[in-house]
């Protein structure tokens, strides 16, 4: 879809998602999907998550579903804001991709060496992706029709190539051959491995991707965490002048690169924003946060609002029992596998003088999957994605500290386990509702993980 949208001249191209991808879609998933999705080249987004109806049957169709009653409804604005800011990062300037992977349609059409083909070319897409080289994917029509052959270049719309990769066994037709052979003998490059290319930039580590994009003074790095055991990067950049972009909240921090090397800590489906430009902003600055304690004490944990489902449709349970004591970690035990909603945690800590008073950050660990913090009454913000870090405002941190953590996590508990659609056959719900509740299981928990950690900057002499 992007390589098209390049090719007809357009910035936008765009992807529907999330139809049929069940109850148990998590925020962090939502991230995920859109951030592979946006270092590639899509930059509009439409979500499918709206309810084909409210009663009955169709309760089933078309999952997730966010309607009010739902345990992570009100989360979905801090969604929103991420994507949009994704969304508008993705469109700037003009998309920096020099090179094209051919796709070989008389092979596929013709069923010539067709499965080893496909093979070539899923592997040369794979190669180049994980050298971090952006590409577009062109076929024999955009060949034989670009502009720019007798330049050393693919010209097609905004798309420009300067080099092509064939996988080695492909049919390529003689017209074809005949405008790569004035393409490459006008200096443009035809090749069988992306062995000789270079990334936009150099990072020590892998599972990253990268999208280039260039403005007329600016330079702007989409990067987005695939895999990798190692969140922690060094990349090397072309500048050291610049900012970082944080999507969760839209702040500029400034770049802090010795001799254009940059550290970065990034979680699996966590993009960010690296700009590159001599413009000043007021950026906020970086803080250490050197001082650090472990918050052990034993939490008490009450249900809040539990999901649940009447001939009516969904409804909620506000719940206002005592607190029990209860360790971090699934809260199956205490309320039960079928619990979708949130739950309140509790418990007070005491930390040293040196850290009362400071700016910092808490850091809840692992989470099921969405939490809100409230600190000695003040509330700190929601987490509702990796890493669960909250920022601690100066001045709030006494030496006697009260803490609430309110987790929230999804349907998929209350969907898997609820008899409520045993009475309809699965013609009548959807086709893909067995699948979909095969797929919730591995998200049909909930609860505060941890562990919990508070971080402040350090004394200053």
């Amino acid at each position: 879809a992007s390589s098209a949208a390049a090719q007809n001249g357009t910035k936008l191209a765009m992807s529907e998602s999330f139809g049929v991808a069940g109850p148990g879609l998590t925020y962090d998933i939502m991230r995920f999907t859109v951030g592979y999705q946006a270092v590639r080249g899509i930059n509009i987004f439409n979500l499918f998550n709206f309810p084909l109806g409210r009663k009955g049957q169709l309760l089933a169709q078309e999952l997730p579903v966010f309607t009010e009653n739902q345990p992570y409804y009100n989360q979905l604005p801090q969604l929103n804001r991420y994507m949009e800011r994704l969304s508008y990062l993705a469109t700037l300037g003009e998309r920096v991709c020099e090179t094209a992977l051919y796709y070989p349609v008389f092979n596929f059409q013709s069923g010539l060496n067709s499965d080893a083909v496909a093979n070539e070319f899923d592997t040369l897409g794979r190669e180049l992706e994980n050298m971090m080289i952006d590409f577009d994917v062109v076929d024999d029509d955009v060949i034989q029709s670009a502009e720019g052959l007798y330049k050393g270049v693919i010209r097609m719309g905004d798309a420009e190539y300067s080099c092509v990769v064939i996988p080695q066994n492909a049919f390529v037709p003689p017209e074809t051959q005949k405008a790569l052979s004035c393409f490459v003998e006008h200096g443009g490059r035809v090749l069988h491995s992306p062995e000789g290319l270079n990334s936009a930039i150099d990072v020590d580590g892998d599972g990253l991707r990268l999208m280039h994009r260039k403005t007329t003074a600016e330079d702007l790095y989409l990067i987005f965490r695939e895999a990798g055991n190692a969140g922690d990067y060094t990349m090397h950049l072309p500048s050291s002048e610049g900012y970082i972009i944080n999507l969760e909240n839209g702040s500029l921090q400034r770049l802090v690169a010795e001799n254009g090397k940059l550290r970065l800590l990034l979680a699996v489906g966590q993009s960010v924003a690296i700009l590159l430009t001599d413009e000043k902003f007021n950026p906020e600055e970086k803080v250490e946060l050197n001082n650090k304690i472990s918050i052990t004490n034993d939490f008490l944990l009450c249900k809040e609002n539990e999901l649940t489902c009447g001939k009516n449709g969904f409804k909620n349970i506000k719940h206002s029992g005592a607190p029990i004591p209860t360790r971090l970690g699934d809260w199956a035990e205490l309320v039960g596998k079928v619990y979708s909603g949130s739950c309140v945690y509790e418990t007070s800590f005491n930390i040293p003088p040196k850290m009362v008073g400071r700016q910092g950050e808490i850091d809840l660990g692992d989470v099921h999957f969405t939490a809100s913090v409230i600190l000695n009454n003040q509330h700190l913000g929601t987490a509702i994605m990796p890493p669960y870090r909250l920022k601690i405002p100066q001045g709030l941190l006494s030496e006697s500290n009260s803490l609430k953590i309110i987790v929230t996590n999804t349907p998929a508990n209350w969907y898997t386990h609820t008899d409520y659609f045993d009475k309809w056959q699965i013609a009548e719900l959807s086709p893909y509702f067995e699948a979909e509740l095969e797929y919730a299981k591995s998200f049909a928990s909930g609860g505060l993980y941890g562990p919990v950690e508070l971080y402040t900057e350090i004394e200053v002499l």
